[in-house]
């Protein structure tokens, strides 16, 4: 079984993926915030690549049952993290199908993040996480010390570029363009939808944070 959680920590807000599957028994894709998920895209010797990174992020049927238990129990957790259940999305990678739950929390409440997860048992379970953004090397000691989870960096333009990849190869309904009609932007305009658009490289990624 391969990764199943990864985090990215930016300046406010820090995001937890989550990829559930109906059978635990299937193995289970690559996961990133937007990260190895988005490597199912790539070809095998990407993963081949990272290949040894991965045999050393596996979880028993009962550490699945611990995960499930405490991403599912509830959509809040503390005073600031949230379950968006309206960003969940069904896909099938590595032709496994399940689901990505997308959970946020303010990134000055890391400590108490961290002492909720390690209450929960996450760090019986978890001994390494993929993890992008400048919080991956300022909570990296952090993580060691309260969970004893090593962060495997990943980098955060690299990461986006393949979720990016990800989204355009395997789901018909998550691109469109806007186009503006009058004079003033933001005032009037129309969206609309791309359906199976094609990747061509290069292309421009412009990426706003929750920060601005």
């Amino acid at each position: 079984m391969l990764d199943k959680v990864a985090l990215d920590i930016g300046g406010s807000l820090s995001k937890i993926v989550y990829f559930h599957s109906p059978d635990h028994s299937a193995p289970s894709p690559s996961s990133a915030s937007s990260s190895s998920l988005a490597s199912a895209s790539e070809d095998e010797s990407n993963d081949a690549k990272v290949g040894s990174v991965r045999k050393s992020r596996q979880y028993s049927d009962e550490g699945l049952q611990v995960l499930d238990n405490f991403v599912f129990a509830n959509n809040r957790y503390g005073t600031s993290g949230e379950r968006d259940e309206k960003l969940a999305l069904d896909c099938t990678i590595r032709g496994v199908k399940g689901t990505l739950h997308f959970i946020k929390f303010e990134t000055q409440r890391m400590q108490g993040a961290v002492n909720m997860m390690s209450d929960a048992g996450l760090s019986n379970i978890i001994k390494e996480l993929v993890c992008t953004g400048g919080g991956a090397h300022k909570f990296d000691s952090l993580f060691k010390e309260k969970l004893k989870v090593n962060f495997h960096k990943e980098d955060e333009f690299a990461t986006l570029v393949r979720g990016l990849c990800f989204l355009i190869k395997e789901l018909d309904d998550e691109l469109y363009s806007v186009e503006i009609l009058g004079p003033e932007p933001g005032l009037d305009y129309r969206l609309s939808q791309t359906l199976h658009p094609n990747l061509e490289f290069p292309f421009i990624l412009v990426n706003v944070g929750s920060g601005v």
